[in-house]
């Protein structure tokens, strides 16, 4: 860790679903007497793709699809 990021206070730890407790370096752009967000972690592979498909407008029927197809992935495939 190096002194500068430790002085700071950037690094904190968030757990994550399928890698247990890691750092993750914080914004180093906040201002004093205001509180760090928590930042969350990355999603695993295909975390958000039923979603983000539709909101693109692909309908439930279209997505199981591309998900079947292979086209796709789901985390509820992955997993």
């Amino acid at each position: 860790q190096l002194p500068q990021v430790k002085a700071r206070g950037m690094l904190d730890f968030i757990d994550h679903p399928t890698e247990g407790r890691i750092p993750q370096l914080t914004n180093p752009l906040w201002r004093a007497g205001l509180a760090r967000r928590q930042s969350a972690p990355a999603p695993t592979l295909g975390g958000h793709t039923r979603n983000i498909l539709s909101e693109l407008g692909y309908s439930t029927a279209e997505i199981d699809a591309l998900i079947t197809s292979g086209t796709a992935v789901s985390a509820k495939a992955v997993a």
